[in-house]
This record gives C-alpha cells, structure tokens and sequence, in this order.
C-alpha cells in the first residue's frame, strides 16, 4: 500500500479513537451533549469513515481495474483538504461558529471532489493490454 493512502488510514484510526473518547465523555457527563455531539458525530463518520474510504478505495480500485491511477497530486489534494476539512468541521460544530463550518464544509466538499474526479478518471482510462 502507498505510504499516503497509510496515512488516509491512519488518520481515521486516530479520528475513531478521539471520536469515540468524545462520545465517552457525552455518555459520563450529560451536560456535554449539546455542544459536543455533533462534533462527535463528525469524528466518526467524516474523521474515521471518509479517510478510511479514501485510503482503502485509491489503494483498491486501481487494482481491481487494472489501471494505473490517474492522479498522485489529487490523492495527496484530497488527503490535506480532506483532514483539514474533519478538523474545521469538528472545531466549528463543537465551538458554533457558522462561518467556520461554512469555510470547512466547502473544503470538505473540495476533497471528496478531488477523490471523485480521480477515480472517475481512473476508470475511464484505457485498460491495459492483456
């Protein structure tokens, strides 16, 4: 496996233990769930399940294609906007503030867009001889 798509993997890893320390600490003290849930939310499934999806899928679709893929600088694109993104979301959910979810969501949405674009133009690519 690619060293980035390890860490597209070891991100979630991290972003499903803090997640799930989060909704620990929701469960012990009440009082949290109104700020912090959805922030917990977000950890889990932006954190641990999109960075697990983008490293498992640019490590699996090539192969299971048997095409190169199209674009190493969209994989490391989507990797930094993608983490920047969970974390922009996070900060903004559990500390309200709008603008920052607005800003992040977009950046969010530029990841996702850039793993799009990349597998859509793996699969398109012509298969190898063979």
């Amino acid at each position: 496996m690619d060293r980035i798509n390890l860490w597209f993997v070891r991100a979630s890893l991290v972003y499903f233990l803090v997640g799930t320390f989060l909704g620990l600490l929701i469960a012990l003290h009440p009082s949290f769930t109104a700020q912090f849930r959805t922030a917990h939310v977000h950890l889990n499934l932006a954190g641990f399940m999109t960075m697990m999806i983008f490293g498992v899928g640019h490590h699996i679709f090539p192969r299971f294609t048997g095409r190169s893929l199209y674009s190493h600088r969209l994989v490391t694109a989507t990797f930094w906007l993608g983490n920047a993104g969970v974390l922009g979301l996070t900060l903004g959910f559990a500390l309200d503030i709008p603008a920052v979810l607005m800003a992040f969501a977009v950046v969010a949405f530029l990841a996702v867009t850039a793993f799009v674009v990349n597998l859509l133009c793996t699969f398109a690519a012509p298969a190898p001889a063979g």
